[in-house]
């Protein structure tokens, strides 16, 4: 005889490959089952529930086995639903690994006190508090792989964080020769400041026109 909590599961996936009912509060997840399996009233609804949210993202994979689901040798793990009008289910979760670059904020720290937190491109700052600035640094080549860009000074502007959008989606960017922006609102054609202490190479202006923004 299967125990309880296996006849709950083994309930909970006959409702998925059989009835197709997916996204459905707890409420209404009960009333439909007490409808489909009126002689399994012991099975306890609400705790079917609690594995039909579960093992959600497995029923819907055609891969799962009704056996793994049984002994719990399952590869997912929990998933997320939003029902309108009724409960949020906890987001699912995975795990993984990531390679994170390592940026050096000995470099970026005095760039943005050289401007103040002053964006390069507009002038404005964003202020948190009393005698607290934020500005975002923005590398022209960028760090990582894909593109093996310097976390040096020649490397770096100072950036609002709207305008760091633009530059990482290719919206913006400055010519290497004018030293002018170049894109199609407001600031295009304004030459952007630049602080004497702060020497841009530019050839990273270059690669971000000819990789980032042409593209």
């Amino acid at each position: 005889m299967a125990k309880p909590y296996e006849t709950i599961r083994m309930l909970a996936f006959e409702l998925f490959t059989k009835h197709g009912l997916y996204e459905l509060s707890e409420n209404i997840f009960v009333e439909k089952m007490r409808k489909n399996f009126p002689d399994r009233k012991a099975a306890q609804p609400d705790r079917t529930h609690a594995h039909f949210i579960k093992y959600r993202s497995l029923f819907k994979n055609e891969k799962v086995h009704s056996n793994d689901i049984k002994s719990g040798k399952t590869k997912g793990n929990n998933s997320t639903s939003t029902d309108i009008g009724g409960e949020t289910d906890l987001p699912a979760k995975t795990e993984t690994t990531i390679i994170r670059t390592i940026r050096d904020t000995k470099v970026t720290k005095p760039l943005k006190d050289l401007y103040k937190n002053k964006c390069q491109i507009c002038g404005k700052t964003i202020q948190l508090g009393n005698d607290k600035f934020y500005s975002e640094a923005h590398h022209l080549k960028p760090l990582g792989n894909d593109h093996n860009g310097s976390d040096k000074a020649g490397n770096i502007i100072v950036l609002c964080p709207n305008h760091h959008v633009e530059f990482d989606y290719g919206v913006v960017a400055i010519n290497s020769k004018t030293l002018t922006v170049i894109s199609n609102n407001e600031f295009s054609g304004k030459k952007i400041s630049f602080h004497s202490k702060h020497k841009i190479d530019k050839e990273n202006l270059e690669y971000h026109y000819n990789e980032i923004f042409s593209r």
